[in-house]
């Protein structure tokens, strides 16, 4: 009766031991989801903290959205598989970042490269209006005010 109860005991050992990477692969088998990472630095390679980082599925426009860490990184866990998606980054001072599209496979990890965010540049715009009456009279006060300059210091 002992002996059975040692090959009772060796069996459920091995059992046990092959089980355990069986059951771990099956686990994986059922990761369905993917994670996108990256960093958020500008041109010269300095990170960007507190950036906004938009991840946006292309063809319903539904979108999530995480600010970036103190060292410029940012993450997208449970992303769903074979479905196109965008980044989108914004930084106060910067110019906008958009990703080009991103498709990832079950269980993917994507890390997002050459992230450069430039500096930011501003558009003035100047409105000039020709009028040629204003103009005239205004070259007409300064010839006027030439002229009686010349005569004072003549008359001086």
């Amino acid at each position: 009766m002992e002996r059975t109860h040692v090959y009772l005991g060796v069996a459920l050992g091995i059992t046990l031991a092959f089980a355990g990477p069986a059951w771990s692969q099956n686990n994986r088998a059922l990761t369905t989801t993917t994670t996108i990472v990256g960093t958020a630095a500008d041109v010269n390679g300095d990170t960007i903290p507190n950036a906004t980082v938009v991840l946006t599925e292309i063809d319903s426009n539904d979108s999530r959205t995480v600010v970036t860490t103190e060292n410029g990184l940012f993450e997208f866990h449970d992303v769903k598989p074979g479905i196109s998606y965008q980044i989108n980054i914004t930084a106060k001072g910067f110019a906008d970042w958009t990703s080009s599209p991103i498709t990832l496979s079950t269980g993917q990890f994507k890390i997002v490269t050459g992230i450069q965010l430039r500096i930011a540049t501003e558009r003035t715009t100047v409105d000039v209006h020709y009028d040629p009456i204003g103009v005239a009279t205004e070259q007409l006060k300064a010839e006027e005010k030439q002229r009686n300059h010349s005569e004072l210091l003549c008359f001086l």
